[in-house]
C-alpha cells in the first residue's frame, strides 16, 4: 500500500532525477578532463570544452522541450537515461578518434590557441559531447511533461525536480571530486555513471509499467501571459543567466586570491553553488501557485541578488580567521574552506535558484504545453549561462578586474530588478516619472558605492608593496617587494593567491639558477632547450648564460606571467629580450604532444604540485611525450618540490619516468630545511658522470652565475647525484603508475601540505638517503688516487647536509653542528656546509639571545658572517645584541 502511494505521489521520479543530476555532474566532470587532456588546459580550451557541453544542454532543453508524441513522457526519460549510459560507455573509442583527427590536424592550424584551433576544438568537444548533452538538457522539459499527466500542483512538483536535479549535481560534485575520480581513475568512474544511468533508465521504465495509463488532471489556473510580457520573461531569464555564471566564474577567482587552487576548492566552489541553487529552488517552489504577480516576484529576487552580493564580499572578507582553527587537520581544512566559500557564495546563489520556478509560473501562462515551458526556459537561460561564462573569463577579467566586473553585474541585477518593478504595476503610471528619477539616484548610489569599496583589490602580503598586479584571462598575477629595512630587494611572484618557487631572496635565487645551470652541465651540446614555465624567469637566464644554447623554446600558459618577469629584468639578466629565447603561451602538456620539434634538453620547472591540474606533468602520457621530442642524445631534468608530495607519491612521480626512460637519476638539487628540491634526470642513453667532462664543461660554459650558486666545483656537483638507475628502480618498487585516467596525486598532495608539516620531508629523505651507494664516475687514469679521494669527501659532504639539515627540522642544533664541522674539516670551503653552518650559527644565537648571553650570541653571529651568511637578519642581531652591553 505505501509503495502504491510512493509511485502515485511521484516521488520515485523525484529521487531518480536527483541521482540523474548526480549522474550528469559526473560526466560534466570526466568528460571536461577527458577533452582537457586531449586539447590542453589552457583557458581557452577549457572554454571552448565548457561552451561545447552546455551548447548540448540548451539545444536539447530547446528541441525536447518543442516535441510532441503519444509515447509516455516517462518512458521518453527512461530511453534517455539508458541511451547515456551506453554512450558513455562506448565515448571511451570515441575520445581516442577524437585525438587521432585533432593530432592529424594540428600541423595545419597557426597555434594551439589560435582561432581556427580553436573553432576546431569546439567543433570535436560539440561532435562527441552533442548527444549526451542533448539528451540530458532534455530531461527537465520531458518530466516536467510527466508531471503535467500526473498532478495538480505543478509549479511546485516542477520546483522540486528542478531542486532536486541540482541536489542530486551537489551528491554528483562531492562524490566525484572527493572520492570516485581518486579511488577508481576517470575511466571506472565514467563507467560507475554508465550503469548508474542505464540502472535509473531501467527503473524508470518499469515504475512507467507498474503506474498504468496516464490520467491528465485538471489544468491549474496561470496567469496569462501576452507575447510581450512572454518576450520579457525569456529575454529578463537569458539576462539572469547570464549574470549566474559570470559570478561563478568571478567567485573562482576572487577565491583563489585567497584559497589553493586545488581540486578540492574547485569542487567546493562548485557544490556550495549548486546546494544554494537547489535549495533557493525548492523552497520558493512550495508557494509560486500562490504568486500573484510573478514578475514582481522576478524583481524582487534580482534586487535583492544584487544587495546580497555586496553583503557577501564583506562577510567573506571576516570569514578568513577560520585560517588559524586550521591546525594541521584535513577535515577541520575543508570545512573552513567550505565556511569561506559559502559565505560569499551561498546566499546569492540561493537567490538565483529561487528564480526558476517564479519563471515557470511566469512564462506558463502563454504556453500550452509545460514541457515547452521549461524547455525554452531551461534553454535560454543556458544560453545566457555560455555568454556569461565567456564574457565573464575574456572580457570583464581582464578589462575591469574582479571588482569592477562584480559591480557591473550586480549593477544589471539591480536594474533589471526596477524595471520589472515598473512593469508589474505597482508603480502607478502617474508616479513612474518619480519613481525613475529615484531609481536612476538609486543605481547611480550602488555603482559609485562598488567602485570606491575596492571590494576585491588584490591580497599585498603583510612587509611587502605591490609591484605589480594583474587579473588576466587565465590567472590572477602579481609582484610584491619588500618593505623591511635591508631586504628592499627581496621580491616574491604570487599566482591565484598562491607564492612560487620564484623570488629573489639569496635561498630563491640559488634554487632557480641551480634549475638551470644543472640540466646544461650534465649535457655534452645543449643547443636546443624547451623550458616548461616561465616563472620570474631567473632559470630561464641561468640556461641562457650557457654559450653553448642557440634556441630557448619556454612555454608559458599564463600571459600575464611575461609582464611579471619584467620585474625581474635585473635577476633575470633582462632575459625576455634575449634573442635566442622564443615564449609560446601554451599549456605545456598540450604543446608537447602537438609540437614536432626535437630538443636537446627539457626542464620541467618546480611545478606548484597541489594546483588542480598540475599531476598531468608528471604523468605518463606526458613523460613519454617529452621522450618523443628529445633528440636521440637528448636529456629530461624535472624538478621535484619534496614538501609537496608524500613518499608515495615520488615513487609514482619516479614510476612514470622509470617506465619511459631507461636511465633515471634522482638528484638531491638543495637540502633546504623543509624544502628540498629534488631533480629527476632521465635519457635513453646513459648520463654520464665524467668528472673529466663537466669540470671542462663548468670551464668552458660561459656562465657567470655558477660561482655564486657552487656549481663551480665539479666535485659539488656530481655529489648532489643521490641515486643512480638500478637505486632508483629498486627505490620506486611497485608504485602506483600516474596516467591522464588516473592522477591520484592531484588529490593527495594538497593533503600532504596541510597535514604532514615535515614529516613527509624526513621520511623520503631518510629514505633516500639509506640507498644511496657509491656512485659510478668515470675518473681520468692520470690523477685517479686523489681524484677519488676528492669525490667521496664531497659525496659524504653532501650526505652530511642532507642528514644535517633533517636535524635542523626538529631544532636539533647541536647534532647538526657536529656533523657539519665534520665536513668543514675536510673541505673547507664547502659551498653548501658552510652555508647550513652560518645558518646553525643565526639559530644558535637567537636562542643565546633569548637566554641573555650577549657575548656567546655575538660570536655565533660573527662566525656566521664568516661562513657567508649576507642575510640581514645577522645584521640586525648583531645591532640587538650590542645595546645591551653599552648600557
Amino acid at each position: 500500500m505505501k509503495s502504491n502511494k510512493f509511485i502515485k505521489k511521484d516521488d520515485l521520479i523525484i529521487f531518480l532525477f536527483f541521482l540523474s543530476g548526480g549522474v550528469s555532474l559526473l560526466y560534466e566532470i570526466v568528460w571536461a578532463k577527458q577533452l582537457q587532456f586531449l586539447f590542453g588546459s589552457s583557458i581557452y580550451s577549457i572554454s571552448t570544452i565548457l561552451s561545447s557541453f552546455f551548447s548540448g544542454m540548451a539545444l536539447g532543453s530547446y528541441l525536447l522541450g518543442k516535441w510532441e508524441t503519444k509515447i509516455k513522457p516517462i518512458f521518453i526519460y527512461a530511453g534517455i537515461e539508458m541511451v547515456i549510459g551506453i554512450y558513455c560507455l562506448i565515448s571511451f573509442f570515441l575520445t581516442g578518434l577524437i585525438d587521432h583527427i585533432y593530432l592529424t590536424l594540428v600541423p595545419h592550424l597557426t597555434g594551439s590557441n589560435s582561432i581556427s584551433s580553436l573553432i576546431i576544438k569546439f567543433l570535436l568537444s560539440f561532435g562527441i559531447l552533442i548527444i549526451p548533452t542533448t539528451l540530458m538538457g532534455g530531461t527537465l522539459p520531458v518530466l516536467s511533461r510527466h508531471i503535467r499527466t500526473t498532478t495538480t500542483n505543478k509549479g511546485s512538483k516542477i520546483g522540486k525536480l528542478y531542486g532536486a536535479n541540482t541536489f542530486g549535481a551537489v551528491t554528483g560534485a562531492g562524490l566525484t571530486g572527493f572520492f570516485l575520480i581518486e579511488k577508481y581513475g576517470l575511466s571506472m568512474t565514467a563507467v560507475i555513471g554508465a550503469c548508474l544511468s542505464i540502472g535509473i533508465g531501467l527503473t524508470a521504465y518499469l515504475y512507467g509499467k507498474l503506474k498504468g495509463p496516464d490520467s491528465v488532471q485538471p489544468e491549474i489556473k496561470f496567469l496569462q501571459t501576452s507575447n510581450s510580457a512572454s518576450k520579457q520573461c525569456l529575454v529578463a531569464y537569458t539576462i539572469s543567466g547570464f549574470c549566474a555564471i559570470a559570478y561563478e566564474v568571478l567567485w573562482t577567482r576572487s577565491l583563489l586570491q585567497n584559497l589553493p587552487s586545488s581540486t578540492y576548492t574547485f569542487s567546493l566552489i562548485l557544490i556550495l553553488y549548486l546546494l544554494g541553487i537547489a535549495l533557493g529552488s525548492i523552497i520558493t517552489g512550495w508557494f509560486t501557485t500562490k504568486m500573484k504577480s510573478p514578475p514582481l516576484w522576478f524583481a524582487l529576487i534580482q534586487i535583492s541578488l544584487a544587495v546580497s552580493i555586496f553583503c557577501s564580499l564583506k562577510l567573506s572578507e571576516s570569514a578568513f580567521f577560520l585560517d588559524s582553527v586550521v591546525d594541521g587537520n584535513w577535515f577541520s581544512y575543508l570545512a573552513a574552506m567550505g565556511l569561506k566559500t559559502g559565505a560569499l557564495v551561498f546566499v546569492p546563489s540561493g537567490l538565483m535558484g529561487s528564480l526558476f520556478p517564479v519563471m515557470i509560473q511566469w512564462y506558463r501562462g502563454k504556453s500550452k504545453d509545460i514541457g515547452d515551458a521549461v524547455g525554452k526556459i531551461y534553454s535560454m537561460n543556458t544560453v545566457g549561462g555560455i555568454l556569461g561564462s565567456f564574457c565573464a573569463g575574456f572580457l570583464l577579467i581582464p578589462f575591469l578586474g574582479l571588482s569592477k566586473s562584480l559591480v557591473v553585474l550586480a549593477t544589471i541585477n539591480l536594474m533589471l530588478g526596477i524595471f520589472f518593478i515598473k512593469e508589474s504595476n505597482v508603480v502607478r503610471s502617474r508616479q513612474k516619472w518619480k519613481y525613475g528619477v529615484v531609481s536612476a539616484l538609486i543605481i547611480t548610489v550602488f555603482i559609485g558605492y562598488g567602485v570606491s569599496g575596492k571590494l576585491l583589490e588584490s591580497y599585498v602580503p603583510q612587509g611587502y608593496k605591490q609591484l605589480f598586479y594583474k587579473e588576466g584571462v587565465s590567472a590572477n598575477v602579481g609582484v610584491y617587494q619588500s618593505i623591511v629595512r635591508g631586504r628592499e630587494d627581496v621580491k616574491i611572484l604570487k599566482v591565484n593567491g598562491v607564492y612560487q618557487s620564484g623570488g629573489t631572496d639569496e635561498h630563491a635565487m640559488l634554487v632557480q639558477r641551480r634549475q638551470g645551470h644543472l640540466p646544461m652541465l650534465l649535457h655534452e651540446r645543449p643547443d636546443s632547450v624547451l623550458v616548461i614555465g616561465l616563472a620570474t624567469g631567473i632559470t630561464l637566464s641561468a640556461i641562457a648564460e650557457h654559450k653553448k644554447v642557440k634556441h630557448i623554446d619556454c612555454i608559458e600558459i599564463v600571459p600575464s606571467q611575461l609582464e611579471a618577469a619584467l620585474q625581474f629584468k635585473q635577476e633575470n639578466q633582462e632575459i625576455i629580450s634575449d634573442p635566442r629565447l622564443n615564449i609560446i603561451i601554451d599549456d605545456g602538456r598540450s604543446y608537447v604532444k602537438t609540437s614536432a620539434v626535437k630538443y636537446k634538453v627539457i626542464v620541467g620547472d618546480m611545478f606548484q604540485m597541489s594546483s588542480a591540474g598540475t599531476s598531468a606533468m608528471y604523468a605518463l602520457e606526458h613523460v613519454q611525450a617529452c621522450k618523443n621530442h628529445l633528440a636521440k642524445d637528448g636529456i629530461m631534468v624535472q624538478y621535484i618540490p619534496l614538501q609537496q608530495v608524500s613518499e608515495n607519491d615520488l615513487k609514482s612521480i619516479l614510476k612514470s619516468f622509470t617506465t619511459v626512460f631507461p636511465f633515471v637519476q634522482l638528484w638531491i638539487s638543495d637540502t633546504f630545511g623543509q624544502k628540498p628540491v629534488l631533480a629527476i634526470a632521465a635519457a635513453s642513453s646513459m648520463i654520464r658522470l665524467n668528472i673529466g667532462q663537466i669540470k671542462n664543461r663548468i670551464e668552458n660554459s660561459g656562465a657567470k652565475t655558477l660561482g655564486s650558486v657552487g656549481y663551480d666545483n665539479p666535485y659539488l656537483l656530481i655529489g648532489q647525484c643521490a641515486l643512480q638507475s638500478e637505486m632508483v628502480k629498486k627505490y620506486v618498487g611497485d608504485a602506483s603508475l600516474i596516467t591522464l585516467d588516473h592522477q591520484h596525486i592531484e588529490f593527495s598532495t594538497p593533503r600532504v601540505l596541510i597535514e604532514a608539516r615535515g614529516a613527509n620531508v624526513r621520511s623520503i629523505m631518510s629514505n633516500i638517503l639509506g640507498n644511496i651507494k657509491p656512485l659510478r664516475v668515470e675518473i681520468p687514469n692520470d690523477n685517479f688516487q686523489e681524484t677519488l679521494t676528492e669525490l667521496n669527501a664531497h659525496v659524504q659532504a653532501n650526505k652530511n647536509n642532507a642528514i644535517a639539515e633533517l636535524a635542523l627540522t626538529t631544532q636539533n642544533w647541536s647534532a647538526a653542528e657536529k656533523l657539519l664541522n665534520v665536513s668543514i674539516e675536510k673541505i673547507p670551503n664547502h659551498f653548501d656546509t658552510r652555508r647550513i653552518l652560518g645558518r646553525i650559527q643565526v639559530f644558535v644565537a637567537i636562542d643565546l639571545l633569548k637566554q641573555k648571553e650577549i657575548k656567546k650570541a655575538t660570536h655565533r653571529l660573527n662566525r656566521a658572517k664568516e661562513l657567508g651568511i649576507k642575510d640581514v637578519l645577522v645584521t640586525q642581531l648583531l645591532e640587538a645584541s650590542k645595546k645591551p652591553a653599552n648600557r
